[in-house]
């Protein structure tokens, strides 16, 4: 049997309710996908995994841009001509609020409104200029009557990612920056190679067999 397990913001009460009462490591089932959210509950408090940081304390900004670019991402790293540093942007397909779709780009510290406001509609030419084969729609510039606003994110990422018959994806397994929130579709994707070995493994081993004290 196969099951999977998610967390999803709208139902966060729910989901605490249940994850508080549910053991997941003595359910009967031969492999378990844990796609359990960003604040790794179950991951924490049940199979005992402490998130390891793999990156330093960045600041982003995040702003809504005016034309839709349906469900997709666009990435770009750009260096800054001030510091040298490469900077992580993003334009996320926004397809369930009225905003538009999301850029998120990496500053180097706070900066003001009319100084991120800047900052953002060079990377959005940024990418363009980038993507310029993808058709992308003219009038795709920054929503001047939503303010950007910033924060504070790091990457980190668990020191294993499966556990008896429980394999980790998305933001459970890893997350930081714009990419938070979308981990269980981008690990559909990214952690499919890893799920096949964990079922060729069951194949080759046989189903897992709880035990009845959880270590």
């Amino acid at each position: 049997m196969f099951a999977i397990v998610c967390g999803y913001p709208r139902l966060r009460t729910n989901y605490d309710s249940i994850s508080a009462t549910f053991d997941i490591r003595l359910v009967s089932i031969d492999l378990i996908i844990l796609a359990g959210g960003a604040r790794r509950q179950i991951v924490t408090s049940q199979l005992n995994l402490t998130p390891i940081p793999v990156s330093d304390m960045h600041t982003f900004s995040f702003s809504f841009l005016n034309e839709s670019i349906g469900p997709q991402i666009l990435f770009l790293r750009t260096r800054d001509n001030d510091t040298g540093h490469w900077c992580k942007t993003a334009i996320v397909g926004n397809e369930i609020t009225e905003e538009g779709p999301i850029l998120f780009t990496q500053i180097t510290s706070s900066q003001s409104t009319e100084t991120l406001a800047g900052i953002a509609s060079q990377r959005i030419n940024d990418i363009k200029a980038a993507y310029k084969n993808e058709n992308l729609p003219e009038k795709l510039t920054l929503n001047t009557t939503i303010p950007p606003k910033t924060f504070t994110a790091q990457e980190t990422k668990l020191p294993k990612t499966n556990v008896n018959n429980i394999f980790i994806v998305g933001d459970a397994a890893r997350t930081g920056h714009f990419q938070s929130a979308l981990g269980a579709s981008l690990g559909l994707v990214f952690d499919v190679a890893a799920v096949r070995e964990v079922g060729e493994t069951f194949i080759r081993n046989g189903p897992w067999v709880p035990t009845t004290t959880p270590s």
